[in-house]
């Protein structure tokens, strides 16, 4: 990202600290916000709004590159757009398993998650090329392959929730038959 935002879209290397600062905050105090909207609404339906919301940014800021969009708002977008997704993620996932299993069972998405991102970076350095001007070549097609696999996560994510909520009714109805 540091590169993409130097080299492609012009911000001063002297002012990352303040690009990651201020997406940093803005992820830190929206997570408070979508924690308590994902539980009012919806994990898959808060990840719906958030995943619009970050195909958008990255269609401006890394797709088509819109210079007219500015650098601190498309990082700072992107920053809380991906906190959101990644905290109606965790909880959605964290409801999977049954409290006795959940550490191991969070470990394990943990791992995935590490590998997946490992894996991403080293397609990515396949994908990009850099430019006799130090620009970077191919951004265009790491943000689409991005917006393609967010737009799944969104179906998985409604297929894991409609099944929790499912193995939530059975339970609720188990129990009730057992005080019968």
């Amino acid at each position: 990202l540091s590169a993409h935002v130097q080299e492609n879209m012009g911000w001063p290397r002297q002012w990352l600290g303040l690009l990651y600062f201020c997406g940093g905050a803005a992820a830190f105090f929206s997570m408070r916000f979508t924690g308590r909207l994902s539980d009012r609404i919806g994990y898959t339906k808060t990840a719906f709004y958030a995943t619009i919301g970050l195909w958008l940014t990255l269609y401006a800021g890394f797709y088509a590159q819109w210079h007219a969009v500015p650098v601190l708002l498309v990082f700072v977008l992107f920053m809380v757009t991906m906190s959101t997704r990644n905290v109606t993620t965790n909880a959605l996932i964290s409801k999977i398993p049954k409290p006795q299993e959940r550490a191991g069972f969070m470990s394990l998405v943990s791992a995935a998650q590490h590998l997946m991102s490992g894996a991403g970076a080293m397609v990515s350095t396949l994908m990009l090329t850099e430019t006799p001007d130090h620009r970077l070549a191919g951004m265009e097609n790491i943000a689409l392959l991005s917006m393609l696999g967010f737009g799944a996560s969104i179906w998985l994510m409604y297929r894991i929730e409609k099944i929790v909520s499912a193995q939530a009714c059975d339970a609720v109805i188990q129990a009730e038959l057992t005080q019968l």
